[in-house]
């Protein structure tokens, strides 16, 4: 099975909000290279999350377009028309502060967090909050999330099985218990494994070669489990 990815994600646009510098927060003039759209579709908005001006705060004239009309001294303190302005600026933006990684597995389907969760919910994982994780490290690492799972699922009963503590759902090994890796959190034991996986494997083809290196007693049923789990998904 070629799990070779295609493109590796699908992530929003940026853009910054031109000549503004408050409480810290510098806000460069013009859209980041390559993320304006055509024509009259609307640009994304990742970076801004929250933006609380400070009473204290100043901002140097030369951080302000000349429009504003301002004193030309080197600094000088916002008052409440410079908020009120701020405010009604960023009032008329499109603001979409929401990002979504996908990977475009070989076999055309674009594999996202929601649909990794839900496979995993449905068998009570304790895996299933992480689905992100699982989706942002095969990204990083060009392996299909997937496969991830599906190794999982053989080896651990999806993350139900495991030395204590160990966060290590794949049986791979280590110096922890049962000569096992162990990890301090999901997070971590996911990019860290997928890498590993990614490293030491040729992961675009799970097939005989690959079993009989991850499992070699039984490899015949661990191929065929995570073949079952990766279509299943």
């Amino acid at each position: 099975m070629s799990l070779r990815p295609g493109t590796r994600a699908r992530s929003m646009s940026l853009f910054a909000v031109s000549g503004l510098a408050v409480g810290g927060l510098a806000l460069t003039g013009a859209p980041a290279s390559g993320s304006a759209t055509d024509g009259d579709e609307s640009v994304s908005v990742r970076a801004i999350e929250s933006f609380a001006p400070s009473w204290q705060t100043t901002v140097p004239a030369s951080a302000v377009s000349e429009e504003w009309d301002w004193p030309s001294t080197d600094e000088r303190p916002l008052v409440r028309s410079d908020v009120a302005y701020i405010n009604a600026a960023l009032a008329d933006i499109d603001i979409d502060l929401t990002t979504e990684l996908v990977y475009d597995a070989a076999d055309g389907e674009p594999i996202d967090a929601p649909r990794i969760r839900a496979w995993l919910e449905e068998r009570n994982s304790p895996m299933a909050p992480y689905a992100e994780e699982l989706v942002a490290a095969g990204v990083e690492h060009d392996v299909d999330p997937r496969l991830v799972v599906g190794i999982a699922a053989i080896e651990s009963s999806a993350g139900k099985r495991l030395p204590p503590g160990s966060h290590n759902a794949w049986g791979w090994g280590g110096n922890g218990s049962h000569g096992l890796a162990a990890w301090p959190s999901w997070p971590v034991s996911i990019d860290e494994f997928t890498e590993g996986l990614a490293r030491v494997y040729d992961t675009d083809n799970v097939d005989e070669t690959m079993a009989r290196k991850y499992v070699p007693p039984n490899w015949q049923k661990w191929l065929r489990t995570v073949h079952w789990v990766i279509d299943d998904i």
